[in-house]
C-alpha cells in the first residue's frame, strides 16, 4: 500500500439491532441501530466535535449498510461534513447466510470460519482473503484523495480489523490467532508519520495512536 502523509480515523457503528438479535446484518438483514446505539453514537460525536473544533476531519465517508450509514449520519450533524457512501468498505457479504441466526450459519459451514480465510461463510459470499483485498483497495483509494489530510471511515468491527491487518502487513491466516477487539461506537486512530528510530524523519510509517477507545461512553 502506497499513501501520502494523512491520518485516518475509524469509527464503529453503534449497537445495532442485528448484533442484539444475533443475525447475520448483511444488506439484507441489517435493521439499523438500536436507541442504545444512537446515544453511543451521539456520545462519540460530541467527542469528534469537540476533537473537529481544534483539528478539522477534511472527509467522511461510511459504508453502505444501514447501521453504519445511521452512525454517519449522527456524526455528519455533528461536524458538518456530508457523509459519502464507499461500497467497499461494507462488512465481508455472507450471501445466503444473510438474515439468518448467526448459530446457524457458522453450523451450516461446518467449522470454524476464522480458520478458513479462504472459504465463504455461506454460498455467495465473501471469504476473508477477498474481503481484504477489498478493503485494501477502499482505503487505497481514499487515502490516495485525501494525501495530507484527515480521513474519518464509519464501518464495522471488520473494517478496523481488515485496515489494522493492511497497515501491519499481516497475512489473513493471522485471524486465527490475533483479534483487534472493537466495541460499539469506538474510535481507532492511525496516522503516517516520520518513524521514531534515526534518522528521525527519514522514513515514514504507521503508527497507531488508539484503538477501541470508548472512553466517551463512561
Amino acid at each position: 500500500m502506497t499513501h501520502g502523509a494523512t491520518e485516518l480515523l475509524l469509527v464503529r457503528h453503534g449497537e445495532s439491532v442485528s448484533s442484539r438479535t444475533g443475525t447475520v446484518g448483511g444488506p439484507a438483514g441489517c435493521e439499523g441501530l438500536t436507541a442504545t446505539g444512537r446515544e453511543q453514537v451521539r456520545r462519540l460525536a460530541h467527542r469528534l466535535r469537540e476533537d473537529h473544533a481544534r483539528h478539522p476531519v477534511d472527509a467522511l465517508y461510511t459504508s453502505p449498510l444501514r447501521r453504519a450509514r445511521e452512525s454517519a449520519r449522527i456524526v455528519s450533524a455533528a461536524l458538518g461534513l456530508p457523509p459519502v457512501t464507499e461500497p467497499g468498505l461494507r462488512e465481508a457479504d455472507c450471501g445466503t447466510g444473510d438474515g439468518r441466526p448467526w448459530p446457524e450459519v457458522v453450523a451450516a459451514f461446518g467449522g470454524t470460519p476464522v480458520l478458513s480465510p479462504d472459504r465463504p461463510l455461506a454460498p455467495g459470499g465473501e471469504s476473508w482473503g477477498a474481503y481484504l483485498a477489498r478493503v485494501e483497495a477502499a482505503v487505497d483509494r481514499l487515502l490516495d484523495r485525501h494525501a495530507g489530510q484527515r480521513v474519518l471511515v464509519v464501518g464495522h468491527g471488520e473494517t478496523i480489523t481488515a485496515v489494522s491487518q493492511l497497515l501491519l502487513d499481516l497475512p489473513p491466516a493471522v485471524r486465527a490467532h490475533t483479534s483487534f477487539t472493537s466495541g460499539p461506537a469506538c474510535l481507532t486512530h492511525w496516522a503516517r508519520r516520520p518513524l521514531p528510530w534515526p534518522p528521525p524523519g527519514d522514513r515514514l510509517g504507521w503508527t497507531l495512536l488508539c484503538h477501541n477507545d470508548v472512553s466517551h461512553l463512561n
